[in-house]
């Protein structure tokens, strides 16, 4: 097979003049880059069914020694070197104009730095060596949405991927409404992708090595062509694959099937030769026949670390399918494959396909979340492209049939997976119930090949089914977290295993502790309401549900809430009422029963002096006034809390306060501003009989108001 190569084009300066930038472009002399993206002349596309037949490949063995192709030799000779110069330094574009090259396939646009983009338009336009027509201008798309990460990012290039235009022998390029000096290191890439692969070896029968869900059929590295020299370290891995990425290489819908080991030769080559990448950044390539290949190299059974979906290439793999879907979708063949490739790398790692999982950002810049490098990000386990980073990629109808793919993923032919469960409650992930869970399943393998299915509840039959159920109550679950999986009994004496299932088994209530209480809250008193909390503090030991005051009226709490103020009418008796629910279900309550009293200051015992002042402001319209340091007043009462309401101004002063003999606080009442009616001193007390005595402790004035006690 002849070797891809690519023909740089240089910028060799560039000038800013009037506000519009040009540039002088020249042809290097020698260049051996290579590039990619996809734009098609107008040829008959290639009917699905004229596609090249794959061969089954075993992904257990696959990747795990590195397949190489023969030898690649160069399809031409570089093309000579040619200066051209700028149409018009005033333009308010940079063009290369219409300029006869040696064929090639393939084009994109690099520059040296990736966050120095281009400020206009990127655009290309290409002469077909069939037809001799033009085609129209072609835009690039420069965000960088796609690539690596880690060591692998350093000294890599900034670029537009390419188009693959097929069999060309001219180009035209221009940057078209730039707002300034253009990229430093611009260079145009053509690429020859050259001819046919080398013969496949031979292929391996059976699907992945014993895993729950098989990949399906592939065509290897070997086979599209890959030219293994071109990777020069090793692959890295990450610990698992979380979250599937889908994408599409956008360019046109027209190329033929045949040619797409041609198109990802050239992507491999653009990718590595121009951008600096050490491989091509997908784990996987499907093109509209749904052929699929193996990409990036390392392992299809390991989670190789690609350079798909920036900031988000750990702990995930990624499928590209080749062409545009923006305005048309992927057809049914390529919608199951893809979703036969997801279900099986998520259930390497024991994961549904129709959950989210969490990923770390691997990067501080990703478009879509400023967020700093390391955060966690919720995904669906299936996501587009979009997901992840601002892009039209993977197309806007593509990524409306991702439920329809995860939906696929779910029962991929030939496979045993689970659905959700049902008799609990799932939350964050995790499922909860009592002791006992319906799960259930999906296959598609046909019944006649069925001979049933058993439940292992962590690894132990727990129960058996017949060929035609699909689903199975599993009851007197242990508490704690269990391992719930369905396995398929064949007729021919093999079997299918699902990952587990983490059911959370719990029948223990959460725990008041302490119980529900209701204590007064100082704030200001009123003859109708006296202001006072609820206190309490709930645990469970799985997760709790849901936390709310039943009585006297429905209020929902967050789980880390511990009080509420409330409030209640003197004299008036009310039940309070709390309950807590865990997630599995189970439910305690905690009750109270409580009656706030007033006890006004002309019931108290007095000594020194003390006068009675009338005035509408104070409760009951009258207020006991000391002036004198000693004075002494005292209530008996029997309760569970007590608090004093005095009236605050700016010449009150101070009081020591006894309950049951011993000093408990120093309380000054002097205030800003007048204020009537003010609990300025409360406590919780034990059940039962208590004295609580003020003792006058300065020369300013006091107004004790009331005695306000729950009982």
């Amino acid at each position: 097979m002849k070797q891809g190569r690519t023909i740089a084009l240089v910028a060799a300066s560039a000038l800013v003049v009037a506000g519009a930038t040009t540039v002088a472009l020249a042809w290097p002399k020698d260049e051996t880059t290579a590039s990619a993206k996809f734009y098609d002349p107008p040829v008959a596309a290639e009917p699905p069914g004229d596609a090249e037949p794959v061969a089954e490949v075993d992904a257990a063995g696959a990747g795990t020694t590195p397949v190489t192709s023969k030898a690649l030799k160069p399809a031409r000779a570089t093309t000579r070197p040619v200066s051209l110069a700028p149409r018009d330094t005033k333009a308010a574009s940079t063009e290369l104009p219409e300029k006869a090259t040696d064929p090639f396939s393939m084009v994109s646009i690099t520059w040296t730095d990736p966050k120095d983009r281009p400020t206009g338009d990127v655009e290309v336009r290409t002469r077909s060596a069939k037809s001799g027509q033009w085609s129209g201008w072609q835009t690039l798309e420069t965000e960088e949405a796609q690539a690596p990460q880690g060591a692998e990012a350093k000294g890599v290039r900034g670029g537009t991927g390419g188009i693959w235009v097929g069999e060309s022998n001219a180009v035209a390029a221009r940057v078209a409404n730039t707002a300034g000096p253009l990229p430093k290191g611009l260079q145009l890439n053509l690429i020859d992708p050259g001819t046919a692969a080398p013969a496949a070896p031979k292929s391996k029968s059976g699907g992945q090595g014993g895993a729950a869900v098989p990949l399906p059929a592939y065509k290897t590295r070997a086979q599209w062509g890959a030219d293994e020299t071109l990777v020069k370290d090793p692959p890295e891995y990450g610990s698992a694959v979380k979250v599937f990425w889908v994408h599409h290489t956008a360019g046109s819908n027209t190329y033929a099937c045949a040619d797409a080991p041609k198109i990802i030769r050239s992507i491999l080559t653009d990718q590595v030769k121009n951008r600096g990448w050490n491989d091509l950044g997908y784990n996987f390539m499907v093109d509209k026949c749904g052929v699929l290949y193996e990409g990036r190299k390392g392992g299809l059974d390991r989670p190789v670390i690609g350079a798909h979906t920036y900031g988000f290439n750990t702990d995930t793999s990624a499928v590209a399918v080749l062409g545009d879907y923006r305005t048309i979708g992927v057809p049914e063949v390529v919608k199951t494959v893809i979703a036969r490739v997801a279900a099986a790398k998520l259930a390497q790692y024991n994961l549904g396909t129709l959950g989210s999982s969490q990923v770390r950002l691997g990067v501080n810049d990703n478009n879509k979340f400023p967020r700093r490098e390391g955060d966690l990000i919720t995904f669906p386990r299936i996501s587009g492209h979009m997901d992840a980073v601002i892009t039209e990629c993977p197309g806007t109808q593509l990524y409306g049939q991702l439920p329809s793919i995860r939906t696929l993923a779910g029962g991929a032919d030939g496979t045993l997976v689970l659905r959700a469960p049902t008799g609990g409650v799932a939350n964050s992930g995790y499922y909860y119930v009592k002791n006992s869970v319906t799960m259930n399943w999906a296959t598609t393998t046909p019944a006649g090949e069925l001979s049933g299915f058993d439940v292992l509840v962590d690894g132990r039959v727990a129960s058996s089914v017949g060929p035609e159920a699909r689903s199975a109550p599993v009851t007197g679950l242990a508490p704690g977290v269990r391992k719930v999986q369905i396995r398929s009994q064949r007729t021919d004496g093999s079997s299918g295993l699902t990952p587990g299932a983490n059911i959370t088994a719990d029948v223990a209530p959460p725990v008041f502790n302490p119980k529900l209480n209701v204590v007064l809250r100082n704030s200001t008193v009123s003859t109708s309401a006296v202001p006072m909390s609820a206190t309490w503090k709930v645990t469970d030991n799985v997760k709790l549900g849901s936390i709310r005051m039943t009585q006297p009226s429905v209020v929902a709490f967050g789980g880390a809430t511990t009080s509420y103020a409330l409030t209640g009418k003197p004299g008036t008796a009310r039940t309070y009422q709390m309950r807590a629910v865990d997630m599995p279900g189970n439910a305690a309550i905690t009750t109270v029963a409580r009656t706030p009293m007033l006890l006004a200051d002309s019931t108290s015992t007095r000594s020194g002096t003390w006068t009675s002042k009338a005035n509408s402001n104070y409760l009951n319209g009258r207020s006991m006034y000391a002036g004198a340091k000693g004075a002494k007043l005292t209530w008996s009462f029997t309760g569970t809390a007590a608090g004093v309401v005095v009236n605050k101004t700016t010449a009150t002063g101070t009081f020591d306060v006894y309950v049951d003999g011993k000093k408990k606080a120093g309380v000054n009442t002097k205030g800003k501003s007048t204020l009537y009616r003010q609990m300025v001193w409360s406590s919780t007390l034990s059940n039962g009989k208590h004295t609580v005595q003020l003792v006058k402790t300065n020369t300013a004035g006091v107004f004790i108001d009331d005695l306000v006690y729950l009982k």
